[in-house]
């Protein structure tokens, strides 16, 4: 970690955009951003990788925002990574539903006979749309031929 005298050059230099002050920034904060990320996430390096380098990307883009005031370089950076560790759950977690809301297709697809509730194309499209989304969707029904139910299957004969 850097003193206070340090630190105000670091944030400095990195306002002027000089390389050095990244240098310094990553040489001073990278190991105790990578053990902080890998706390949270668990021992998957890659993960852990990633986070770390979009944490230092989104410090790159943003040292003109840098307050003082508000915290140490430590501070920041930290804030950074926590929220770069939130949207990685929140991007695992979504396609772990799109996996999910896929699986019975697939394992149908593999069988050569059609998957659970999929009597036409859209109800498959709505079913990702709302495992992505994890809401249901609101919209219009599709629009149908005539003399087909909403299945997509042909109406009984009328008497």
């Amino acid at each position: 970690m850097l003193d206070a005298h340090q630190e105000c050059e670091v944030v400095r230099g990195l306002r002027e955009g000089r390389v050095e002050a990244w240098r310094t920034l990553y040489d001073a904060y990278a190991p105790a951003v990578w053990r902080a990320v890998a706390r949270l996430l668990g021992p998957g390096a890659a993960d852990v990788a990633d986070v770390v380098q979009e944490t230092f990307l989104v410090a790159a883009r943003g040292a003109g925002g840098y307050d003082a005031s508000r915290g140490s370089l430590w501070v920041w950076l930290g804030g950074i990574a926590r929220n770069h560790v939130a949207i990685h759950y929140r991007r695992q977690a979504r396609q772990d539903r799109i996996r999910r809301a896929a699986e019975p297709h697939r394992e149908a697809a593999v069988k050569g006979r059609k998957a659970p509730g999929a009597h036409a194309p859209v109800s498959s499209i709505r079913l990702r749309a709302r495992a992505v989304s994890g809401r249901r969707e609101t919209g219009p029904d599709p629009p149908r031929c005539p003399g087909t139910c909403r299945s997509g299957r042909e109406s009984p004969p009328s008497a």
